[in-house]
């Protein structure tokens, strides 16, 4: 369920979205704002699951994910760096503030 404007409101049991997102995610954002850019769709990619499950993800993400976004709004990438400003806006603009898991 949810929305575009509240992005991810409920999601599956048995998926673990900080396991994924500590497994797969995080390594490609923080391989992408060290200059390691692996290829331009899997940062995109990455970028749109923090967007999409950004009601679901903790505090400790936000803080995490933030800076790594940040540095992308200077990728040389047009989908890139519209994608981590898209995300930052709705990161800024989600209303229930994380948990604290």
């Amino acid at each position: 369920g949810g929305t575009a404007a509240r992005g991810a409101t409920q999601t599956n049991a048995l998926v673990d979205l900080h396991d994924f997102f500590s497994q797969h995610v995080l390594c490609e954002l923080q391989a992408a704002a060290t200059g390691a850019a692996p290829h331009p769709v899997l940062i995109a990619d990455a970028v749109k699951f923090v967007s999409v499950f950004r009601v679901q993800l903790s505090r400790a993400v936000y803080d995490t994910v933030f800076p790594l976004l940040l540095s992308l709004l200077a990728s040389p990438n047009p989908v890139v760096h519209t994608y981590a400003a898209s995300a930052i806006e709705r990161l800024l603009t989600v209303r229930d503030a994380p948990t604290a898991a």
